[in-house]
């Protein structure tokens, strides 16, 4: 039990790191698909909020968006884990020498 849990919060941090580093882009891409043909490029936009709202405007929607993946990675990684374990103590994974990935 203890080990389940240290791979939920494993990948529950993993996958909150990884939206926070991407944070500043997706908020741009979001912009851009609201505001469509009025958007010029990406370095624009994130220009333009860098100028309007500082660094807090790059991070805008981050906090919902670690909410939303933080159960669903954790939860992805712990399924992964297990069932690589699962594959390995039955032999059924799959062997480098044959040209395929060992699970």
């Amino acid at each position: 039990a203890a080990m389940g849990a240290k791979l939920v919060f494993a990948g529950a941090v993993a996958g909150i790191v990884s939206r926070t580093l991407c944070a500043p882009i997706e908020m741009v891409s979001t912009v851009m698909m609201c505001r469509g043909d009025q958007c010029v490029s990406m370095r624009d936009e994130l220009s333009r909020t860098w100028k309007a709202e500082g660094l807090k405007g790059m991070f805008k929607g981050n906090g919902a968006n670690c909410l939303k993946v933080a159960p669903s990675r954790g939860t992805q990684f712990l399924v992964y884990e297990f069932v690589k374990k699962v594959l390995v103590q039955r032999n059924l994974g799959m062997d480098v020498a044959k040209n395929s990935l060992h699970a």
